[in-house]
């Protein structure tokens, strides 16, 4: 995500993972493979250079293009917020969707549970509190949840 936004800054338009499905699934494969000192390194790394792109950004009124399409350039900081917390508990070290804010639960659910319709059109909406809820529709629900459609 750092490369599409240091393009951005720069006037460039770099395409989210290089524009294929497959380099993001290979990055996906390799980093999965990193220790936890490893990709917190990593982490650190690609958030500072984000923020570094952010400060350089000549305007915010263009737009990014991610493998789901182009949208505004001002949903870059946004994913990114998402894509952190989120990851955070795939390292699966305690951190769970019970230790989102609530203001990024209430943000997200805002924004993913209108989508469930199209995701799932037959698909009932759980009676979970607000971040359990969030977390089975961004695929990191509870065991024994009805499964959901790919999330992207």
């Amino acid at each position: 995500m750092s490369e599409m936004f240091e393009g951005y800054a720069g006037g460039r338009d770099v395409t989210q993972y290089g524009g294929s499905p497959e380099l993001r699934e290979a990055d996906i494969q390799s980093l999965s493979a990193l220790t936890v000192g490893e990709l917190t390194a990593r982490v650190r790394d690609s958030g500072a250079r984000c923020l570094a792109a952010y400060r350089g950004m000549p305007d915010w009124s263009g737009s990014l293009q991610w493998l789901s399409g182009r949208r505004p350039a001002p949903a870059g900081p946004i994913s990114r917020w998402r894509e952190i917390e989120i990851h955070r508990i795939d390292l699966d070290l305690g951190y769970s969707v019970a230790d989102w804010s609530a203001e990024f639960v209430d943000f997200h659910l805002a924004r993913e549970l209108p989508r469930l319709t199209a995701r799932a059109p037959h698909q009932a909406v759980p009676d979970l509190p607000p971040a359990q809820l969030l977390g089975w529709l961004v695929g990191r629900g509870a065991p024994g949840l009805p499964p959901l459609p790919p999330w992207g």
